[in-house]
Protein backbone atom coordinates (compact mmCIF):
# COMPACT_ATOMS: atom_id res chain seq x y z
CA UNK A 1 0.00 0.00 0.00
CA UNK A 2 2.44 2.20 0.67
CA UNK A 3 4.74 1.74 -2.44
CA UNK A 4 2.05 2.06 -4.60
CA UNK A 5 0.89 5.55 -2.57
CA UNK A 6 4.32 6.91 -2.98
CA UNK A 7 4.28 5.91 -6.87
CA UNK A 8 0.70 7.46 -7.10
CA UNK A 9 2.19 10.92 -5.95
CA UNK A 10 4.91 10.67 -7.61
CA UNK A 11 2.81 10.09 -11.11
CA UNK A 12 0.36 13.01 -9.74
CA UNK A 13 3.29 15.85 -9.44
CA UNK A 14 4.83 14.72 -12.95
CA UNK A 15 1.61 15.62 -14.71
CA UNK A 16 0.48 18.72 -13.19
CA UNK A 17 -1.83 21.15 -14.60
CA UNK A 18 -5.02 22.94 -14.31
CA UNK A 19 -8.25 21.12 -13.42
CA UNK A 20 -10.25 19.77 -16.68
CA UNK A 21 -12.79 21.95 -18.15
CA UNK A 22 -14.69 19.37 -20.00
CA UNK A 23 -17.38 16.46 -18.44
CA UNK A 24 -15.65 13.32 -18.03
CA UNK A 25 -18.12 10.07 -18.84
CA UNK A 26 -18.62 8.23 -16.05
CA UNK A 27 -21.06 5.08 -14.98
CA UNK A 28 -23.57 5.33 -12.24
CA UNK A 29 -24.87 2.14 -11.13
CA UNK A 30 -25.72 3.50 -7.97
CA UNK A 31 -22.92 1.78 -6.22
CA UNK A 32 -19.16 1.95 -5.82
CA UNK A 33 -17.47 0.20 -8.68
CA UNK A 34 -13.98 -0.60 -7.18
CA UNK A 35 -12.15 -0.53 -3.73
CA UNK A 36 -13.76 0.90 -0.58
CA UNK A 37 -11.77 2.23 1.98
CA UNK A 38 -13.84 4.46 5.03
CA UNK A 39 -17.21 4.73 5.79
CA UNK A 40 -18.50 7.38 8.65
CA UNK A 41 -21.43 8.47 10.21
CA UNK A 42 -23.27 11.37 11.78
CA UNK A 43 -23.33 11.88 15.51
CA UNK A 44 -27.18 10.53 15.37
CA UNK A 45 -26.22 7.44 13.35
CA UNK A 46 -28.76 8.70 10.59
CA UNK A 47 -26.54 9.09 7.84
CA UNK A 48 -23.74 7.15 6.25
CA UNK A 49 -20.68 8.44 4.03
CA UNK A 50 -18.41 5.79 1.91
CA UNK A 51 -15.37 6.81 0.04
CA UNK A 52 -14.07 4.36 -2.89
CA UNK A 53 -10.87 4.57 -5.08
CA UNK A 54 -13.55 4.85 -8.16
CA UNK A 55 -13.54 8.49 -6.97
CA UNK A 56 -16.64 8.63 -5.67
CA UNK A 57 -18.13 9.60 -2.06
CA UNK A 58 -21.65 7.81 -1.55
CA UNK A 59 -24.53 9.61 1.37
CA UNK A 60 -26.76 7.20 2.54
CA UNK A 61 -29.70 6.54 4.38
CA UNK A 62 -28.39 4.42 7.34
CA UNK A 63 -31.07 2.93 8.23
CA UNK A 64 -32.53 1.39 4.79
CA UNK A 65 -29.20 2.01 2.66
CA UNK A 66 -31.16 4.33 0.23
CA UNK A 67 -28.37 6.09 -1.55
CA UNK A 68 -29.20 9.69 -1.04
CA UNK A 69 -26.29 11.50 -3.29
CA UNK A 70 -23.50 10.64 -4.98
CA UNK A 71 -20.49 12.98 -4.47
CA UNK A 72 -18.26 13.53 -7.10
CA UNK A 73 -15.30 15.92 -6.98
CA UNK A 74 -12.60 16.93 -9.85
CA UNK A 75 -11.08 14.17 -11.31
CA UNK A 76 -8.26 13.60 -14.10
CA UNK A 77 -6.80 10.82 -16.60
CA UNK A 78 -4.56 9.34 -13.58
CA UNK A 79 -4.72 8.45 -10.17
CA UNK A 80 -6.27 12.42 -9.66
CA UNK A 81 -9.57 11.94 -7.40
CA UNK A 82 -8.94 9.00 -5.90
CA UNK A 83 -10.84 8.65 -2.21
CA UNK A 84 -8.43 6.86 0.14
CA UNK A 85 -10.79 8.57 3.28
CA UNK A 86 -13.64 10.65 4.38
CA UNK A 87 -15.09 12.22 7.59
CA UNK A 88 -18.80 12.85 7.82
CA UNK A 89 -19.85 15.89 10.50
CA UNK A 90 -21.63 15.09 13.56
CA UNK A 91 -24.34 17.07 12.44
CA UNK A 92 -24.33 15.59 9.03
CA UNK A 93 -23.89 18.82 6.99
CA UNK A 94 -20.65 18.82 5.40
CA UNK A 95 -18.88 15.80 3.98
CA UNK A 96 -14.76 15.90 3.94
CA UNK A 97 -12.95 14.02 1.48
CA UNK A 98 -9.62 13.39 0.15
CA UNK A 99 -6.96 10.89 -0.91
CA UNK A 100 -4.65 11.68 -3.98
CA UNK A 101 -6.53 14.91 -4.50
CA UNK A 102 -5.26 18.13 -5.82
CA UNK A 103 -1.96 17.10 -6.97
CA UNK A 104 -2.80 16.88 -11.07
CA UNK A 105 -3.05 21.06 -10.69
CA UNK A 106 -1.90 22.35 -7.06
CA UNK A 107 1.40 19.80 -7.14
CA UNK A 108 -0.21 19.35 -3.49
CA UNK A 109 -3.00 17.54 -1.55
CA UNK A 110 -6.21 19.24 -0.77
CA UNK A 111 -9.04 18.20 1.22
CA UNK A 112 -12.84 18.92 -0.45
CA UNK A 113 -15.81 20.06 2.02
CA UNK A 114 -19.12 19.85 0.64
CA UNK A 115 -22.82 20.71 1.57
CA UNK A 116 -24.65 16.92 1.97
CA UNK A 117 -27.86 18.49 1.31
CA UNK A 118 -27.08 19.89 -1.77
CA UNK A 119 -23.52 18.37 -3.22
CA UNK A 120 -21.73 21.60 -3.92
CA UNK A 121 -18.41 21.97 -2.70
CA UNK A 122 -18.16 24.85 0.24
CA UNK A 123 -14.51 24.65 0.42
CA UNK A 124 -10.87 23.54 -0.45
CA UNK A 125 -8.27 22.69 2.35
CA UNK A 126 -5.16 23.14 0.56
CA UNK A 127 -1.51 22.83 0.08
CA UNK A 128 -0.91 19.86 1.91
CA UNK A 129 1.97 17.77 1.86
CA UNK A 130 1.65 14.38 0.73
CA UNK A 131 -1.71 11.73 -0.19
CA UNK A 132 -4.12 11.76 2.89
CA UNK A 133 -5.04 8.20 4.47
CA UNK A 134 -7.35 8.79 7.30
CA UNK A 135 -10.04 12.09 8.27
CA UNK A 136 -11.99 12.18 11.29
CA UNK A 137 -14.21 14.85 12.64
CA UNK A 138 -13.75 15.72 16.83
CA UNK A 139 -17.36 14.46 18.12
CA UNK A 140 -18.26 18.25 19.11
CA UNK A 141 -17.69 18.96 15.26
CA UNK A 142 -15.12 21.80 16.54
CA UNK A 143 -11.81 20.17 14.44
CA UNK A 144 -11.43 18.02 11.49
CA UNK A 145 -8.00 15.78 11.61
CA UNK A 146 -5.52 14.32 8.71
CA UNK A 147 -2.98 11.90 8.02
CA UNK A 148 -1.03 11.51 5.53
CA UNK A 149 1.71 9.59 3.97
CA UNK A 150 5.32 9.34 4.09
CA UNK A 151 6.71 11.56 7.33
CA UNK A 152 3.87 13.97 7.28
CA UNK A 153 2.60 13.31 10.54
CA UNK A 154 -1.23 14.86 11.28
CA UNK A 155 -2.51 18.22 10.82
CA UNK A 156 -5.51 19.69 12.64
CA UNK A 157 -8.10 22.18 11.27
CA UNK A 158 -10.55 24.65 12.78
CA UNK A 159 -13.41 24.13 11.12
CA UNK A 160 -14.72 27.23 11.93
CA UNK A 161 -12.85 28.61 9.13
CA UNK A 162 -11.04 25.49 7.87
CA UNK A 163 -7.58 27.39 8.84
CA UNK A 164 -4.60 25.00 9.96
CA UNK A 165 -4.27 24.96 13.62
CA UNK A 166 -1.27 22.92 14.42
CA UNK A 167 0.78 20.06 12.97
CA UNK A 168 1.51 17.03 15.31
CA UNK A 169 5.52 15.88 13.82
CA UNK A 170 7.55 13.46 14.50
CA UNK A 171 6.62 10.96 12.82
CA UNK A 172 9.09 9.32 10.36
CA UNK A 173 6.31 7.36 9.00
CA UNK A 174 2.69 7.21 7.41
CA UNK A 175 0.22 7.46 10.05
CA UNK A 176 -2.39 4.73 9.25
CA UNK A 177 -5.46 5.83 11.88
CA UNK A 178 -6.63 8.63 14.26
CA UNK A 179 -9.41 8.86 16.69
CA UNK A 180 -10.57 11.65 18.52
CA UNK A 181 -11.14 10.60 22.10
CA UNK A 182 -14.25 11.41 23.85
CA UNK A 183 -14.03 14.62 26.23
CA UNK A 184 -11.16 15.63 23.94
CA UNK A 185 -7.34 14.58 22.43
CA UNK A 186 -6.55 12.40 20.00
CA UNK A 187 -4.62 8.89 19.63
CA UNK A 188 -3.27 7.72 16.69
CA UNK A 189 -0.79 4.53 15.37
CA UNK A 190 1.78 4.81 12.63
CA UNK A 191 3.92 2.09 10.39
CA UNK A 192 6.39 3.47 12.59
CA UNK A 193 5.51 1.40 15.20
CA UNK A 194 3.84 4.06 17.96
CA UNK A 195 1.33 4.43 19.49
CA UNK A 196 0.35 8.35 20.50
CA UNK A 197 -1.39 10.03 22.46
CA UNK A 198 -2.54 13.73 22.84
CA UNK A 199 -4.39 16.24 24.85
CA UNK A 200 -7.18 18.46 24.00
CA UNK A 201 -4.77 21.17 22.59
CA UNK A 202 -2.88 18.32 20.82
CA UNK A 203 -0.02 18.11 22.70
CA UNK A 204 1.75 14.96 23.05
CA UNK A 205 1.21 13.61 26.32
CA UNK A 206 2.39 9.82 25.93
CA UNK A 207 3.95 7.18 23.48
CA UNK A 208 4.58 3.83 23.27
CA UNK A 209 5.59 1.05 20.85
CA UNK A 210 2.88 -1.74 19.76
CA UNK A 211 4.06 -5.07 19.44
CA UNK A 212 7.68 -5.58 18.42
CA UNK A 213 7.46 -6.91 14.58
CA UNK A 214 3.63 -6.48 14.05
CA UNK A 215 2.10 -3.78 12.50
CA UNK A 216 0.01 -1.44 14.93
CA UNK A 217 -2.76 -0.16 11.98
CA UNK A 218 -5.81 0.83 13.55
CA UNK A 219 -7.47 2.32 16.69
CA UNK A 220 -10.71 3.30 18.97
CA UNK A 221 -11.53 4.62 21.95
CA UNK A 222 -14.56 3.17 23.73
CA UNK A 223 -17.39 5.58 24.05
CA UNK A 224 -16.53 6.05 27.89
CA UNK A 225 -12.75 7.49 26.94
CA UNK A 226 -10.86 5.29 29.56
CA UNK A 227 -10.20 2.52 27.36
CA UNK A 228 -8.43 2.28 23.78
CA UNK A 229 -8.51 -0.52 21.26
CA UNK A 230 -5.73 -1.12 18.89
CA UNK A 231 -5.55 -3.63 16.16
CA UNK A 232 -2.47 -4.92 14.31
CA UNK A 233 -2.50 -6.00 10.26
CA UNK A 234 0.06 -8.91 10.20
CA UNK A 235 -1.12 -10.84 13.27
CA UNK A 236 -4.46 -11.82 14.83
CA UNK A 237 -3.91 -9.58 17.40
CA UNK A 238 -5.85 -6.82 19.41
CA UNK A 239 -4.66 -5.08 22.07
CA UNK A 240 -7.21 -3.09 24.63
CA UNK A 241 -5.06 -0.66 26.34
CA UNK A 242 -5.53 2.54 29.49
CA UNK A 243 -6.16 5.36 27.97
CA UNK A 244 -4.21 8.01 29.93
CA UNK A 245 -1.17 6.21 29.89
CA UNK A 246 -1.41 3.34 26.95
CA UNK A 247 -0.35 0.47 29.24
CA UNK A 248 -1.75 -2.99 27.94
CA UNK A 249 -4.77 -3.95 30.13
CA UNK A 250 -6.12 -7.08 28.38
CA UNK A 251 -6.12 -8.41 25.26
CA UNK A 252 -8.90 -10.28 23.45
CA UNK A 253 -8.74 -13.64 22.80
CA UNK A 254 -7.57 -14.71 18.98
CA UNK A 255 -6.63 -17.99 17.63
CA UNK A 256 -3.33 -18.77 17.25
CA UNK A 257 -3.32 -20.52 14.00
CA UNK A 258 -5.52 -17.42 12.45
CA UNK A 259 -3.51 -15.81 9.66
CA UNK A 260 -4.10 -12.22 8.81
CA UNK A 261 -4.98 -9.58 11.25
CA UNK A 262 -7.63 -6.42 11.94
CA UNK A 263 -8.18 -3.47 9.43
CA UNK A 264 -10.75 -1.79 11.78
CA UNK A 265 -12.09 -1.74 15.12
CA UNK A 266 -14.89 -0.12 16.92
CA UNK A 267 -16.58 -0.21 20.22
CA UNK A 268 -20.39 -0.64 20.08
CA UNK A 269 -22.27 2.41 21.40
CA UNK A 270 -23.03 1.49 24.53
CA UNK A 271 -19.29 -0.17 25.09
CA UNK A 272 -20.38 -3.39 25.79
CA UNK A 273 -18.99 -4.93 22.72
CA UNK A 274 -15.58 -4.51 20.44
CA UNK A 275 -15.81 -5.23 17.10
CA UNK A 276 -13.02 -5.78 14.57
CA UNK A 277 -13.48 -6.21 10.91
CA UNK A 278 -10.69 -9.46 10.20
CA UNK A 279 -8.25 -9.05 7.07
CA UNK A 280 -8.31 -13.05 7.74
CA UNK A 281 -11.32 -16.30 6.11
CA UNK A 282 -13.25 -18.67 7.23
CA UNK A 283 -15.16 -21.18 5.06
CA UNK A 284 -18.60 -21.31 5.11
CA UNK A 285 -20.13 -24.63 3.97
CA UNK A 286 -23.70 -23.76 3.24
CA UNK A 287 -22.51 -21.15 0.70
CA UNK A 288 -19.32 -23.32 -0.63
CA UNK A 289 -17.13 -19.95 -0.32
CA UNK A 290 -14.62 -18.29 1.95
CA UNK A 291 -15.49 -15.17 3.19
CA UNK A 292 -14.20 -12.51 5.48
CA UNK A 293 -16.04 -12.01 8.83
CA UNK A 294 -16.60 -8.89 11.75
CA UNK A 295 -15.56 -10.45 15.47
CA UNK A 296 -17.42 -9.26 18.31
CA UNK A 297 -15.75 -9.44 21.54
CA UNK A 298 -18.29 -9.46 24.69
CA UNK A 299 -17.72 -7.78 28.16
CA UNK A 300 -15.59 -4.57 25.71
CA UNK A 301 -13.36 -7.29 24.55
CA UNK A 302 -12.55 -9.14 27.76
CA UNK A 303 -15.13 -12.18 26.75
CA UNK A 304 -15.96 -14.50 24.00
CA UNK A 305 -16.35 -13.87 20.76
CA UNK A 306 -18.70 -14.76 18.28
CA UNK A 307 -17.67 -14.62 14.15
CA UNK A 308 -19.77 -12.30 12.00
CA UNK A 309 -19.57 -13.74 9.06
CA UNK A 310 -20.41 -11.41 6.28
CA UNK A 311 -18.63 -9.64 3.49
CA UNK A 312 -16.73 -11.85 0.50
CA UNK A 313 -13.52 -10.04 0.90
CA UNK A 314 -11.37 -7.92 3.31
CA UNK A 315 -13.22 -5.40 5.40
CA UNK A 316 -11.64 -2.17 4.87
CA UNK A 317 -14.02 0.06 7.85
CA UNK A 318 -16.65 -0.04 10.40
CA UNK A 319 -18.38 2.57 12.38
CA UNK A 320 -20.78 1.89 15.23
CA UNK A 321 -24.42 3.63 14.93
CA UNK A 322 -25.97 5.16 17.95
CA UNK A 323 -29.05 2.93 17.83
CA UNK A 324 -26.58 0.02 18.67
CA UNK A 325 -26.03 -1.18 15.09
CA UNK A 326 -22.69 -1.39 13.22
CA UNK A 327 -21.72 0.10 9.34
CA UNK A 328 -19.20 -2.14 7.54
CA UNK A 329 -17.50 -1.67 4.09
CA UNK A 330 -15.94 -3.95 2.37
CA UNK A 331 -12.13 -3.44 0.62
CA UNK A 332 -12.57 -5.21 -2.83
CA UNK A 333 -15.68 -5.96 -3.85
CA UNK A 334 -16.61 -2.86 -2.02
CA UNK A 335 -20.55 -4.09 0.13
CA UNK A 336 -21.83 -1.95 2.47
CA UNK A 337 -23.75 -3.48 5.42
CA UNK A 338 -25.49 -2.56 8.42
CA UNK A 339 -25.72 -4.54 11.20
CA UNK A 340 -28.69 -4.58 14.17
CA UNK A 341 -28.03 -4.14 17.82
CA UNK A 342 -28.94 -8.27 17.77
CA UNK A 343 -25.97 -8.53 14.82
CA UNK A 344 -28.08 -9.55 12.55
CA UNK A 345 -28.17 -7.59 9.01
CA UNK A 346 -30.34 -4.97 8.90
CA UNK A 347 -29.59 -4.73 4.80
CA UNK A 348 -26.55 -5.31 2.21
CA UNK A 349 -25.79 -3.69 -0.88
CA UNK A 350 -23.15 -5.84 -3.24
CA UNK A 351 -21.13 -3.73 -5.63
CA UNK A 352 -21.58 -3.64 -9.27
CA UNK A 353 -18.90 -5.09 -10.66
CA UNK A 354 -17.70 -8.51 -11.38
CA UNK A 355 -14.88 -10.64 -10.47
CA UNK A 356 -11.86 -11.30 -13.25
CA UNK A 357 -9.38 -12.66 -10.99
CA UNK A 358 -9.20 -16.01 -12.14
CA UNK A 359 -5.92 -17.39 -13.28
CA UNK A 360 -7.66 -19.23 -16.32
CA UNK A 361 -8.71 -16.80 -18.64
CA UNK A 362 -9.62 -19.23 -21.45
CA UNK A 363 -13.54 -17.80 -20.43
CA UNK A 364 -12.95 -14.62 -22.28
CA UNK A 365 -13.70 -15.12 -25.82
CA UNK A 366 -14.89 -13.34 -29.36
CA UNK A 367 -16.68 -14.88 -32.61
CA UNK A 368 -15.28 -14.83 -35.44
CA UNK A 369 -16.52 -11.45 -36.93
CA UNK A 370 -16.09 -9.34 -33.43
CA UNK A 371 -19.63 -8.52 -32.89
CA UNK A 372 -19.90 -10.64 -29.89
CA UNK A 373 -18.14 -11.47 -27.05
CA UNK A 374 -18.29 -13.94 -24.40
CA UNK A 375 -17.15 -13.84 -20.64
CA UNK A 376 -17.46 -15.91 -17.24
CA UNK A 377 -16.68 -13.69 -14.21
CA UNK A 378 -15.49 -15.88 -11.42
CA UNK A 379 -18.03 -18.22 -9.73
CA UNK A 380 -20.86 -17.01 -11.88
CA UNK A 381 -22.23 -18.36 -14.95
CA UNK A 382 -20.96 -17.12 -18.71
CA UNK A 383 -22.48 -14.43 -20.28
CA UNK A 384 -22.19 -12.88 -23.90
CA UNK A 385 -22.17 -9.73 -25.07
CA UNK A 386 -23.71 -8.54 -28.96
CA UNK A 387 -21.95 -5.27 -30.13
CA UNK A 388 -24.30 -5.07 -32.88
CA UNK A 389 -27.27 -5.39 -31.29
CA UNK A 390 -26.10 -4.14 -27.87
CA UNK A 391 -27.71 -7.09 -25.47
CA UNK A 392 -26.18 -9.04 -23.10
CA UNK A 393 -27.41 -12.66 -22.25
CA UNK A 394 -26.60 -15.21 -19.86
CA UNK A 395 -25.08 -17.71 -22.10
CA UNK A 396 -21.95 -18.90 -23.38
CA UNK A 397 -20.58 -17.76 -27.10
CA UNK A 398 -20.58 -20.85 -28.44
CA UNK A 399 -24.46 -21.75 -27.52
CA UNK A 400 -25.64 -18.93 -29.54
CA UNK A 401 -26.39 -19.12 -33.13
CA UNK A 402 -24.38 -18.27 -35.83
Amino acid sequence: MKSFISILLLALTLVAGSQPKSPILRIEPGMHTSKGYKISADAEGKFLLSASIDKTARFWDASTGTLLKTFRIPIGGTGEGTLYSCSLSPDGRIAALSGATGFEWDNAGCIYLINTQTGAIINRIKNLPSVILDLEFSPDGNWLAATFSGNNGVYVFDTRGWGEYKRLAGYTKEVTSIAFKPGGGLATVSADGKIRLYNSSFEKINERTGVEGQLAYCLAFNPGGDLLAVGYLSAASVEVRNAADLSVQYKPAAAEEEGGGFSSLCFSSDGSSLYGGASFRKFVREENKWKQFVRRWNNAGRGSYTDLLLIDNSIADMKSLRSGSMAVIGFDPPDIAVLNASDKVSWYLSAQKNDFTSRDKSHLRINNNGSSIGFTPLGQRAYSFNILQKTLCRKSLYTLPP
